[in-house]
């Protein structure tokens, strides 16, 4: 009795080291999100397009990779910004448009000063098109992992860019982590 009482507690010790220590496995990734909209645009457009906009943060290189998805809007160019909610700055970055497509991707080293405007809320995405060329949809990039729309959006469009393909490899690096507890448990395994 007095060795499955030992046994029960080297378990129950050994459990609580590993969860302490995320399992073993420590993502150097992170996961960023925002829908854009009209109502975001500052001063407000009446807009019926929206995007769907996801980032990851390799934490180690301090790399970011973006993708934008617009729908319902001929978008003419995307960008970056480093500004507050309400607030207009001059684009710090630009995305590119792979051909053909509603799909905008941006690859970029941050410095240390980014990526703390990034973690505070600090960036925003906003699209232009020929009817509103200061920009028709906006929305800020916040730490939320990407709901199921939004990968499934990635997921539907990963041919058209091997950065898709590397943003939704990161997000399944996260979701490990995470031991899929995000969508139920199962991770996010469709369309893929």
């Amino acid at each position: 009795m007095k060795n499955w009482s030992l046994r029960i507690f080297y378990i129950g010790f050994l459990s609580l080291l590993l969860a302490a220590c995320g399992g073993g496995h420590d993502s150097p990734y992170v996961a960023f999100s925002s829908v854009l909209t009209g109502r975001e645009v500052v001063p407000a457009v009446a807009s019926n397009g929206f995007a769907d906009a996801v980032a990851t943060v390799d934490t180690n290189s301090m790399t970011l990779l973006a993708t934008v998805v617009v729908s319902g809007v001929a978008a003419t160019d995307v960008h970056l910004h480093i500004g507050r909610v309400g607030t207009v700055v001059p684009p710090a970055f630009g995305f590119g448009n792979v051909p053909g497509t509603a799909l905008w991707t941006l690859n970029i080293a941050l410095t240390q000063a980014q990526m703390d405007a990034l973690w505070n809320g600090d960036f925003y995405i906003d699209v232009h098109s020929a009817a509103a060329p200061a920009g028709e949809i906006r929305g800020q990039l916040l730490d939320f992992f990407p709901s199921f729309e939004q990968v499934d959006t990635l997921a539907r469009v990963r041919q058209q860019s091997p950065l898709v393909e590397e943003q939704l490899r990161q997000l399944r690096d996260i979701e490990d982590e995470e031991d899929g507890w995000r969508f139920g448990g199962v991770g996010f395994t469709v369309g893929f």
